[in-house]
């Protein structure tokens, strides 16, 4: 696992707003692959451009890198920042343009 990815965790609860940008409110499918493992269907709940949050069924492993497959893009290298029963927080090994985020978040608001 490369460290560099995550150097500080976002736990989950109030202390999620140490974030390095604002997140956007999404309502989009998407998919997460972790390393050796199969994809995972999960709903972007939220994105700004260094990352999402994931509402999803199955485990994902926190500190664990794998590839999100958010809706018009390639899959995009990450790794998870925190988990909780039904939610992870994905922080983008490389930050989306500003206009990619801005672009996926109007086209695919809350829903």
């Amino acid at each position: 696992m490369d460290t560099n990815l995550i150097p500080e965790p976002f736990p989950p609860g109030p202390d999620r707003d140490r974030r390095l940008n604002p997140r956007r409110p999404l309502g989009a499918a998407a998919s997460f692959r972790e390393r050796g493992r199969s994809r995972e269907d999960v709903r972007v709940t939220d994105l700004s451009p260094s990352g999402c949050r994931v509402a999803l069924k199955g485990a994902l492993i926190c500190g664990e890198h794998g590839w999100i497959t958010l809706p018009t893009l390639a899959p995009w290298s990450c790794a998870v920042a925190w988990r909780s029963e039904e939610e992870a927080g994905v922080r983008f090994e490389q930050p989306l343009h500003e206009a990619v985020a801005e672009m996926i978040a109007t086209r695919h608001g809350p829903g």
